[in-house]
């Protein structure tokens, strides 16, 4: 890769949910210049504290200033308190220390929604719908989901002990459970659908495995007789730059220019170019991308797109195309800031405008993305035209089918996640003609091949009526298709997991189908390269 920089820029989407590297120090201190001012805040705050009506957190009043400062800047920029900097450097590490299972609290139950395969909780047999009533003999009523994680994780090789409340036992299940490293897939899916030759890689985000888990999915894929590869970036949210690079150069030919940075300080603005050949360079590839896409997503889509390497199918992308370093603070926190623009192959900067207000930024609905303008225009290599802010405008628009009313309600509460928990357990009619004899196993007589079909919706219905869940006839009846795919996908994940419940629907997934469909305009776009280096203008 030519002209890498002497460190790691950051990419990170929203507020919450920050992914990337780090890179630099601390800055020095400039007492001198800030003084006044930051005596002004001190006397400020040492006033509030003795006089104000309530109890003053200094703590959270300062850390929310400096977040008030970031605003006025961009939308990204922000301060990492210790838990947000933690949880950054444990997502971008791609691992954790703990006992491998998503919890999250239903009414006042805190449920496990699924244990991860491999893990110490998955091989202790815990299974999704499982209630962890009590963590070393403590209630759960009373704790939230994030508190209960903090008691659950701790270092490798010690141990917790929890009990667990299983639907159709009446006594709760003691488990004593080795913590152990458990790692988040950065690649969770890979997979062949149904024709055997296109193979499924879905990338979540761009850790610092990223590139090895997908290089990984791909040989195992070719292995199988894959010669058409959709590479699912939906709601990837971005990472690490150098993982978007090293995507990126898997498919694109030596010294392509995959991306550049501009910025105002020394070491900021970069060119990366694709620095290997001999891997998926004569790949046919669709990349399915919505407006979840984003950052470090966004880098691969667009370069991709702009060397005409593969189509770009779906919707219109976020469009973040501001770059966040990491400077360590002290005590254990950070702070990401904006130091760069990246630009695409073709010289497109994608960022959508942030300058009206975060309302507008974060929350335009799919009418409101639709309309938004479009930026500068530019040439793919091959002379096609694309577009500059706003994101990345796919070569192919496909929506996510319209849900209903009623089904997001319906899963917004978790009724499907709880109905089958309660059909595993043979709770319901159906459940307990398929049960096979054990609740505490769950083990059901229902093949891989399975599809839920119309006996499973009667089941379902006469579930609402006992949990007392009113719902119009017509209302479920043009919801059945969602409703049937939506039991399907937690019915597998629980029997066999989250990889076969994605795989499972994905025969379904009209936006699949079509993209299936669209594989010969993806090879006719790839005889159309050019086999040109850009230079990127300064």
């Amino acid at each position: 890769m030519k002209q890498r920089a002497t460190f790691f820029i950051v990419l990170i989407l929203v507020l919450g949910s920050a992914l990337g590297g780090i890179y630099g120090s601390q800055t020095d201190g400039r007492t001198g210049k800030w003084s006044p001012g930051l005596q002004k805040i001190s006397d400020l705050l040492d006033t509030a504290e003795k006089y104000y009506v309530g109890k003053v957190d200094s703590e959270d009043a300062i850390y929310l200033s400096i977040n008030g400062l970031l605003r006025q800047m961009d939308p990204h920029s922000q301060f990492l308190d210790q838990a947000a900097y933690a949880n950054l450097t444990e997502e971008h590490e791609g691992h954790f220390y703990g006992l491998g299972i998503t919890i999250q609290k239903i009414e006042d139950r805190l449920t496990v929604i699924s244990p991860i395969e491999g893990t110490p909780a998955h091989r202790m047999g815990i299974r999704a719908g499982d209630v962890i009533a009590k963590i070393e003999g403590e209630s759960t009523k009373n704790i939230t989901s994030d508190e209960a994680a903090k008691r659950l994780r701790g270092p490798k090789g010690t141990t917790v002990h929890i009990s667990v409340a299983r639907q159709g036992i009446d006594e709760l299940i003691e488990f004593t459970i080795t913590r152990d490293e458990i790692p988040l897939l950065s690649v969770p899916y890979s997979f062949l659908l149904k024709n055997k030759i296109t193979g499924y890689i879905g990338v979540r985000n761009f850790t610092e495995t990223t590139e090895k888990e997908l290089t990984k999915a791909l040989q195992e894929l070719t292995q199988q007789g894959m010669t058409h590869l959709i590479l699912d970036l939906r709601g990837n949210t971005g990472g690490l730059l150098d993982q978007a690079i090293a995507v990126s150069d898997l498919f694109l030919a030596k010294s392509k220019l995959i991306v550049y940075t501009r910025g105002r300080v020394k070491g900021s603005s970069q060119e990366y170019y694709a620095s290997e050949d001999a891997q998926y360079e004569s790949l046919p590839v669709i990349v399915l991308v919505n407006h979840g896409s984003a950052s470090a997503a966004e880098i691969v889509a667009g370069a991709i797109q702009d060397h005409d390497r593969g189509l770009i199918v779906g919707e219109t992308t976020w469009g973040k195309g501001l770059v966040q370093s990491i400077f360590r603070m002290s005590h254990s926190t950070a702070l990401a800031l904006t130091t760069a623009k990246y630009y695409t192959p073709s010289g497109r900067c994608i960022q959508r405008d942030y300058t009206k207000s975060l309302e507008d930024y974060y929350f335009l609905t799919d009418e409101e993305i639709k309309k938004l303008p479009h930026g500068e225009s530019h040439k793919t290599s091959a002379g096609r035209t694309v577009y500059g802010g706003g994101g990345i405008t796919p070569d192919v628009e496909l929506h996510a089918v319209e849900t209903t009313k009623l089904f997001d309600n319906l899963a917004a509460r978790r009724v499907f996640f709880n109905y089958t928990t309660k059909f595993i357990a043979g709770l319901t009619p159906l459940g307990q003609k398929m049960l096979i004899k054990d609740p505490l196993s769950g083990k059901v007589n229902i093949h891989r091949d399975y599809r839920v079909g119309e006996d499973i919706l009667v089941d379902f219905k006469d579930f609402l009526t006992s949990e007392k869940i009113t719902f119009d006839e017509k209302a479920l009846e043009s919801s059945a298709p969602l409703i049937r795919m939506a039991i399907q996908g937690e019915l597998y994940a629980d029997l066999w997991g989250a990889q076969e419940a994605v795989r499972s629907n994905a025969d379904d997934d009209p936006i699949l189908k079509r993209a299936i469909q669209l594989f010969p305009d993806a090879i006719a776009l790839m005889k159309m390269q050019v086999l040109t280096t850009e230079k990127p203008q300064s």
